[in-house]
């Protein structure tokens, strides 16, 4: 016997019972947002922002955490394209681009491996032991990477030296250097600061989240020159979310 039509939450559209499932073990509501819909959301949370991981449930109201085997599951299970289709290249293959953030996730919680930190974006890393050397020098462009900062070693200084010069001004070139990246926009170079997010930024004082722009609307972009692009590897991402990473970039897919 046929199961009733539902309307789907998200896309209002009248779907078979069988196109709705309980998205996590844990939601105690009954199923309201289609297969579809949830496949959408897992794309612009895993594809869009580079989320491996604190995935939420996309049913309005509700506070559950997908857990990794979940959302394995459902990547696994369903690696297709927003039209439904399978997916064709790395760039749309849903699952592995999850666990590529997985892996990605595992090693940044590893204590002794550190990603270059090549202003101009590298994308590459490596095991290094800050008790042994003060600096690693990267395999893949030979940059040199401070092992106690995280950041851009700073040649002609120890590191006690580097920390008195930021504390005494955190405007310096060593502050900047430590904390920020010059935008990639053209004829801008403004230096700016991550304060948390995935790693989507845009050259504006209202962030990416909060600029009008990415709704459609006007904005003269506060202190900023409006553009989009990625903060690990400079390249640039179009309104429309195309992304043009480095090959490098551990971001990039093909």
């Amino acid at each position: 016997m046929a199961s009733e039509d539902v309307e789907c939450t998200v896309c209002i559209e009248s779907k078979p019972g069988g196109e709705f499932v309980r998205v996590a073990r844990a939601c105690t509501h009954a199923p309201s947002v289609c297969k579809a819909c949830v496949l959408s959301h897992l794309r612009e949370e895993i594809m869009g922002k580079g989320k491996g991981s604190n995935v939420k449930c996309p049913t309005a109201g509700c506070e559950c955490v997908l857990t990794d085997g979940e959302l394995g599951g459902w990547c696994r299970g369903a690696s297709v394209r927003g039209d439904g289709a399978r997916a064709t290249s790395a760039a749309d293959d849903l699952a592995e681009r999850f666990f590529h953030q997985q892996t990605q996730q595992a090693l940044q919680a590893m204590a002794d491996f550190f990603w270059c930190s090549r202003p101009t974006g590298c994308g590459a890393g490596g095991i290094a032991d800050p008790t042994g050397s003060s600096f690693m020098v990267c395999y893949s462009c030979g940059y040199k990477t401070c092992l106690r900062h995280r950041a851009p070693w700073h040649e002609g200084l120890t590191c006690a030296e580097f920390d008195a010069r930021a504390a005494a001004d955190d405007k310096s070139m060593a502050w900047k250097l430590k904390n920020c990246k010059q935008c990639p926009g053209e004829g801008c170079a403004r230096w700016i600061a991550k304060d948390g997010g995935c790693s989507v930024m845009r050259c504006c004082r209202l962030g990416d989240d909060h600029c009008p722009r990415r709704r459609g609307g006007a904005c003269d972009h506060p202190d900023g020159c409006g553009q989009r692009f990625c903060w690990l590897c400079l390249g640039l991402i179009d309104e429309d979310g195309t992304r043009h990473h480095k090959t490098s970039c551990r971001q990039y897919f093909g």
